[in-house]
């Protein structure tokens, strides 16, 4: 049945470099890590099989294939996820037996098997066979044409090697800033990432959940920023820079104008405010109403017929050129004295 090898624990990794998708050098705060030794069967398989026409012996059909399977063995279920079976599957068969954990800094959790191990390898001789088929058409003497169809026999398939390993998890909690914090879960061996709580934007998320019709076919996007104020993760369409202090913020912790579309913070916010529809507006865009003395943005303030002076939509008295023009005015002299002439 070849050669079994238990209790493999391998090599350790520990990875604490900044995620490579973050365009700043944001700093992270480990506050909780973890270390699970799971364990898992690696199944190492061969199978071969033939068909043959009963009584002449000749050879139908014949499958042959070798493979790995990997089993949990805490619940006994097959490993789907490719990146934690590619990692099993190529570890080194010179693996480390013994290695001594420093726990001053995180916890060690070592979780027991539950199944045994026969019971998998008979249960990974079963799966192997009914997913392999042999299949063959033979025309008899009388011209008719027979067709055959049968499973390959769990008896044909070859355990090669079979390893239960003792794989490290990490599943590390970090805080950066604000209220949030995220949790990364990676294998111990090379440092794959299997869970990345920071690896998509949030906004995303929550922009897909709220409209149910787009969330089969909006996928969120890849993070590339921390808010500054909060910490939430969010992609480059969702990330605004402060023209100010030049760091970047979600949209619940910046603001826009509503002119230019020019960035800011909450701190750094314009104090100039449109009178008429609330918007934000930088420096280089907001007008001063002649009769109020209130900002007022560009759409909704116009410039009076006669003097020229900028009024607000609020304090603008209408008037018509032509019949069918409308113009403004600031007030009803300048409006007395432009239809006097």
């Amino acid at each position: 049945m070849g050669v079994l090898v238990e209790d493999i624990v391998v090599p350790l990794v520990w990875v604490e470099d900044r995620p490579w998708y973050l365009r700043e050098p944001y700093r992270f705060k480990r506050i909780e890590a973890t270390l699970r030794l799971y364990p898992y069967l690696v199944v190492h398989y061969y199978v071969h099989d033939e068909m043959r026409l009963q009584g002449t012996g000749e050879l139908l059909d014949s499958v042959t294939d070798e493979g790995y399977i990997v089993y949990d063995c805490y619940t006994g279920r097959r490993v789907g996820d490719k990146r934690l079976r590619e990692a099993l599957s190529n570890l080194s068969l010179e693996a480390v037996r013994e290695f001594t954990f420093d726990c001053k800094s995180y916890r060690v959790e070592a979780v027991e098997p539950r199944i045994s191990k026969s019971v998998l390898l008979q249960k990974a001789k079963l799966e192997i066979a009914n997913r392999l088929t042999l299949k063959a058409k033979h025309k008899l003497s009388t011209g008719e044409v027979k067709t055959y169809s049968r499973r390959v026999r769990p008896e044909k398939v070859r355990i090669v090697r079979a390893r239960l390993i003792k794989l490290p998890i990490w599943r590390v909690t970090y805080w950066t800033r604000g209220s949030f914090t995220y949790e990364r879960i990676y294998l111990g061996t090379d440092g794959t990432v299997l869970k990345d709580d920071m690896e998509k934007c949030l906004f995303c998320k929550s922009s897909a959940s709220s409209f149910p019709p787009f969330s089969l076919i909006s996928k969120p996007k890849q993070t590339n920023y921390l808010c500054e104020a909060c910490g939430a993760a969010i992609c480059r369409d969702h990330a605004i820079r402060c023209s100010v202090c030049g760091k970047y913020f979600c949209p619940k912790h910046s603001i826009r104008c509503i002119e230019c579309g020019e960035g800011f913070c909450i701190n750094h916010a314009p104090q100039y405010i449109c009178r008429v529809c609330g918007g934000v507006l930088c420096q280089n865009d907001y007008r001063i109403c002649a009769v109020c003395g209130q900002a007022v943005c560009p759409r909704d303030s116009v410039a009076c017929e006669n003097c020229g002076r900028i009024v607000c939509k609020d304090h603008a008295i209408r008037g018509r050129k032509h019949l069918f023009k409308k113009i403004y005015f600031c007030s009803q002299r300048c409006k007395e004295e432009y239809y006097s002439r």
